[in-house]
């Protein structure tokens, strides 16, 4: 369980990086590349277009599969937490019922007493 949520925390720092990423530099590029394509008619600019196409598209597409990768962690995350919680109300019910069988018992309650004087 540790280890997804040191996975989880992983990939959280990557999404910031990508998009501190975005934002300070991807973003400026679109920019430039959109002022100069708007002022510029030529094969380049429609290159330099397309390649910011592509560049964007993958951002999203990682950004999405980091985000579908998070999701699976967060649900294997909340499954084994849910387990861990029900383990523990069964071992407490019957925790709970043993104790309710040697209170009720007084044979049980004398033999018990006795394991734990000779424990000691």
């Amino acid at each position: 369980m540790e280890d997804f949520v040191k996975l989880h925390q992983q990939i959280r720092e990557i999404q910031n990086e990508l998009s501190v990423l975005f934002t300070s530099k991807l973003q400026q590029l679109n920019e430039s590349i959109q002022q100069y394509t708007n002022n510029n008619i030529r094969h380049e600019s429609t290159q330099l277009s397309t390649t910011l196409m592509n560049t964007n598209n993958r951002y999203r597409i990682l950004t999405q599969d980091l985000n579908r990768f998070i999701e699976r962690i967060d649900g294997r995350i909340e499954s084994e937490t849910n387990n861990s919680i029900e383990s523990y109300r069964k071992f407490m019910e019957g925790l709970r019922v043993k104790l309710t069988r040697i209170r009720d018992d007084h044979r049980l309650t004398i033999d018990l007493k006795q394991k734990l004087i000779n424990v000691n």
